[in-house]
């Protein structure tokens, strides 16, 4: 009977070590996470004429990184401190597309980001001058899984790099 109690009791007590026992996630991707979210978008950037109006928007090169920023809120805290990151690359139309992972039920924040430089033009003393132009755009969104949510990453100037002094024009 002793020996009946000791295999029953040893039995027992590796049935509740393996029913307590979990697998804990410790950051999001595309082969964890059993639901999806296509994010798509381009990127393209835009100067101003001399007066100051927007010209039309041109299409960043072919390899253009974008990069993606995805979390889940925690419910403790508004917005999301915690992000997972991928990034992609543009195609010849300044396109991008990839998919994350999201678990069934939750909205996840995502953010979308690209810079690029290119020669512009700024203002020195009164006169233009020709300068290295860091351009810039991030855009946050929330998509619940499932879901496809589009980027319209149109850059603009945000820093003249060649030398002090320049501002925009």
């Amino acid at each position: 009977m002793k020996t009946y109690n000791i295999i029953l009791s040893a039995v027992a007590f590796m049935l509740m070590a393996v029913s307590c026992s979990k697998d804990v996630q410790t950051s999001f991707s595309e082969e964890s996470l059993p639901v999806k979210i296509k994010v798509t978008g381009h990127v393209r950037y835009q100067v101003n004429e001399d007066d100051g109006t927007p010209t039309d928007p041109e299409i960043v090169k072919t390899g253009t990184v974008v990069n993606i920023s995805y979390g889940i809120p925690d419910g403790s805290t508004t917005p999301v401190t915690n992000f997972s990151h991928k990034t992609v690359e543009t195609n010849g139309a300044g396109y991008f597309e990839c998919e994350i992972g999201c678990p069934i039920g939750k909205a996840m924040t995502i953010k979308a980001s690209s810079s690029v430089m290119e020669d512009y033009y700024a203002v020195k003393d009164g006169d233009y001058v020709s300068t290295d132009t860091y351009f810039f755009k991030e855009i946050e969104k929330t998509a619940e899984g499932g879901k496809t949510i589009y980027f319209d990453l149109l850059l603009s100037p945000t820093a003249h790099t060649s030398e002090d002094g320049l501002t925009q024009p």
